[in-house]
């Protein structure tokens, strides 16, 4: 969820108290756009998007992306990608 007062207001809601959300930031660094491309295809929720495509096609995809991603975000000479990941924390008692 990315509005952490809904998430929390949901909890509340279902019961919970004592309710508190966190935000946390991480940041991901991966050795160039074609990993960060292969870990997101692979590893999230898109896996599922692409799970019934054959490897040659996959391949052609995920180097388009990367290279978009390579021109959007990287500086010149530089091949790797740097991505903040927020994420809320809900703990709660039941």
């Amino acid at each position: 969820m990315a509005d952490a007062d809904e998430l929390r207001q949901l909890a509340v809601s279902q019961g919970f108290r004592d309710v508190r959300v966190d935000t946390v930031t991480q940041t991901l660094r991966f050795a160039s756009p074609r990993e960060y491309v292969r870990m997101q295809m692979t590893a999230t929720p898109m896996a599922g998007l692409v799970a019934d495509m054959e490897s040659g096609p996959l391949d052609v995809l995920m180097d388009a992306i990367a290279g978009d991603l390579h021109a959007a975000l990287c500086r010149d000479g530089e091949e790797g990608v740097v991505s903040p990941q927020e994420a809320h924390v809900l703990l709660a008692r039941k």
